[in-house]
């Protein structure tokens, strides 16, 4: 199989035409990681290592920085449909900067009814978001996401993802100590 296409994803990214998993969107709250800073990584940063042979779509890891922060992300792309799906992102340890890369695990997962970690059907459905901020917990009821019959991986899309980063932000701005909110 070929390397990602870069092109596409990046096309992909500036129209919006993203996938986020529900996990990663979690875990970009609690450390206060924004979803911009990944889509920035994506659009402008360095594609450090291709996985062509990650199947159903090649993927690869990115390296960007925040300010003086450095940020990897994996990404994948359906280069037909024209859409990318975050799979991950996180800031790297010095070691793994200097050292190369990180082993980090990865999946990966797709808006159509294949999914692409198991080979279930995923279908149209609803999840629970939450995060836990540190002063506090998010949780989100009735999000929209694609969800696999299978293995139960849940995918966000991105005008969705959007909108719980600025539930998020408001509550982190108000200091609760429990916010529940339903899109």
């Amino acid at each position: 199989m070929k390397p990602l296409d870069l092109a596409v994803l990046r096309e992909a990214v500036a129209q919006g035409r993203i996938q986020w998993r529900k996990h990663l969107l979690q875990k970009l709250a609690e450390r206060g990681i924004s979803q911009q800073a990944v889509r920035d990584v994506l659009s402008s940063g360095e594609r450090i290592r291709d996985y062509a042979e990650d199947r159903p779509f090649p993927s690869a890891l990115f390296l960007g920085y925040v300010g003086d922060q450095p940020l990897h992300v994996m990404a994948s792309c359906d280069e037909v449909n024209k859409q990318a799906f975050i799979i991950t992102a996180y800031e790297p340890s010095l070691d793994v900067l200097e050292s190369g890369l990180s082993d980090k695990e990865k999946t990966m997962g797709n808006i159509d009814s294949i999914c692409p970690l198991c080979g279930g059907k995923k279908t149209a459905g609803k999840t629970t978001f939450s995060a836990d901020l540190g002063s506090g917990i998010v949780v989100v009821r009735e999000v929209e996401a694609t969800v696999c019959s299978q293995c139960g991986e849940e995918w966000i899309d991105d005008t969705t993802a959007r909108k719980l980063e600025q539930i998020v932000k408001d509550a982190r701005a108000r200091r609760l100590q429990v916010e529940v909110a339903a899109m």
